[in-house]
């Protein structure tokens, strides 16, 4: 069996290493909204698939 250190461990080293990226995608889809919102059309549109299928 594995000690609860161990995997406790293993949860704290993940954590640090995707929490960063979680505020970047956190933050262009926040800054992607505002710009559908703002002005929707193609220039936008395009972006925001991209994103969304990153993100998927």
């Amino acid at each position: 069996m594995i000690p609860p250190e161990a995997i406790w461990n293993l949860v704290e080293t993940y954590n640090n290493a995707i929490f960063p990226m979680q505020i970047v995608t956190l933050s262009v889809a926040v800054i992607l909204t505002c710009f559908l919102f703002a002005k929707p059309g193609p220039v936008v549109n395009k972006p925001m698939k991209a994103y969304l299928a990153f993100t998927y």
